[in-house]
């Protein structure tokens, strides 16, 4: 799930071929604000996003369309 989120969360899509969730940004940012709940909830560190692994997860997403 958060390699998913992590292919969606400030990305714009890659390519016109690959195409997303009409609101993917504001899922994933709902996405995000709800995993941070449960890790918190769990007493688990927040997670960041690495824009560097968002990327390559978002052109991979794409591909395998």
């Amino acid at each position: 799930m958060i390699l998913v989120l992590a292919a969606f969360v400030g990305q714009p899509l890659r390519a016109a071929r690959c195409v997303g969730p009409v609101d993917h940004a504001a899922l994933a940012q709902s996405l995000a604000i709800w995993v941070k709940q449960q890790r918190a909830e769990q007493g688990l560190p927040e997670l960041s996003v690495s824009n560097a692994l968002a990327k390559a997860t978002q052109g991979h997403a794409c591909d395998m369309v």
